[in-house]
Parts: C-alpha cells; structure tokens; sequence
C-alpha cells in the first residue's frame, strides 16, 4: 500500500471520527433537548389553553354571581326577613314627596301568616310570606294621588293597593271621585266648595299589603311580634 493510499485511509478515519464526536457528543444531544423543550412548550401552550378557558368560566360565573346577588337583593328589600317598618314609612314619605301627595298617617297592622292548602303536619316547601295590612291616609289633587299609587307600586317593597277610596278634599265624607267633587260656590251639602280657578283636592284612604318572612310568634309563646307602629297628624318627614 503506498503512501497517499494511507493517507487517504488515516484521513477517512480522522473525519468518521469527528462525525461520529459530533453526532454523538453533540447533535444528538442537542436535538434531544430541542424534543425535550418543544414537547414542554406543546405542554405550555396546551395548559395555557386550559386556563384561559376556566378563566372564561371563572369570570362567566362571576357575572352570574354578582347578578344572582342583585336579584337577592331585591327580593330581600321585596319581601324583608323582618317587618321594617320605618323603612316602609321613609319609602312612603319619599313617594309622597315627590308626587306632592300630602301623606297624613299610616297605620300598619301584625304580620300574619299568610292562609296556606297543605294538609299534612309536615310542609313539603318554604312557608309562604306572612302580610300585614297598611292603611295610609293623605291628600291632593287628582293627579298627584294617581302619581302617588304609582310610586307606591314601584317601591322597593311590594306594595298591594286592595281598597281606594276618594272624597272630596276635607270633606271626610263618601266615596267619590274626581268628577264628583263640587266646584259651585255654595258650601252647603256633602260637597266641598272650591274657588273659579283653583284645583280640587281630595281625601284619600288606601287600604293595602305588604309582605316579609318574619313569622309572629304563636300567643302564649315566650316572645312577642314586632310591635306595630303608627303614625298620624303631622306628616312623617
């Protein structure tokens, strides 16, 4: 074997050497941690997928929280756990104020347990609200009772108007209406006289409920029910 036959072979081997070193020392090595790293960002990406999903869910369920809590709200300021009657009269007051309705006196009744058709001793639901009854007496104009039994059906609280019942202003007399008030210029009679001019006010009595969960204790049983304010005169401010 001559000498460039050698050299050639001693070559060769030198260079399948350093491809092997590279290969096993190195680009095998490297694309291994190139596997390692493209199957965690796979894993990255696929768990970033995941929690942005419940993200959505988690902020969806938020939303429904915080409208679940409004709805709450307002069944509870609907329907009170307890009778709340100086709400009740502030909410009336702020009505009255603003129909310019004078509102005299109110008169608020017991709760009592609303009339239920269950037989058995056992309830299969949630008792039904008890009510009490409210009488509110004032006076005004036409208009200005008929924008005070509006607001008065949209207060916070449910408000049941069930009886209404108009006279003439000052009279104190019988139902009537609006139309049936005097404008003549005698006073003599059940009418009340009202000047060329001037608008007519009536007397205003309206019988109605409202409702809570707070149940009275049964008589003779240690405790009483909330008390049952009333106020007439003055008006409540």
């Amino acid at each position: 074997m001559n000498r460039h036959v050698r050299i050639f072979l001693v070559g060769a081997l030198v260079l399948s050497l350093l491809v092997t070193g590279f290969y096993f020392g190195l680009w095998r090595p490297r694309s291994a941690a190139l596997a390692r790293t493209r199957a965690a960002q796979a894993a990255v990406v696929a768990q970033k997928s995941s929690l942005s999903a419940q993200l959505a869910q988690l902020r969806s369920a938020a939303k429904s929280i915080s409208a679940d809590r409004q709805i709450a709200s307002r069944v509870t300021n609907a329907v009170p756990p307890k009778p709340a009657l100086a709400q009740l009269i502030r909410e009336v007051d702020s009505a009255s104020k603003s129909s310019g309705f004078q509102f005299l006196s109110i008169s608020p009744g017991e709760p009592q347990a609303a009339a239920t058709s269950q037989t058995g001793s056992t309830p299969s639901g949630p008792a039904a609200p008890s009510q009490m009854s409210i009488t509110l007496n004032g006076n005004g104009t036409f208009f200005q009772a008929l924008d005070f039994l509006h607001q008065l059906a949209h207060l916070p609280r449910i408000f049941v108007v069930d009886t209404l019942s108009l006279a003439p202003g000052g009279s104190g007399g019988s139902s009537g209406s609006p139309t049936g008030v005097s404008t003549g210029s005698s006073s003599s009679g059940s009418g009340t006289a009202v000047a060329p001019g001037t608008v007519p006010t009536l007397t205003v009595s309206i019988g109605g409920r409202v409702f809570t969960t707070y149940v009275a204790p049964a008589p003779g049983v240690a405790g009483t029910a909330a008390p049952a304010a009333s106020g007439t005169g003055a008006k409540v401010g």
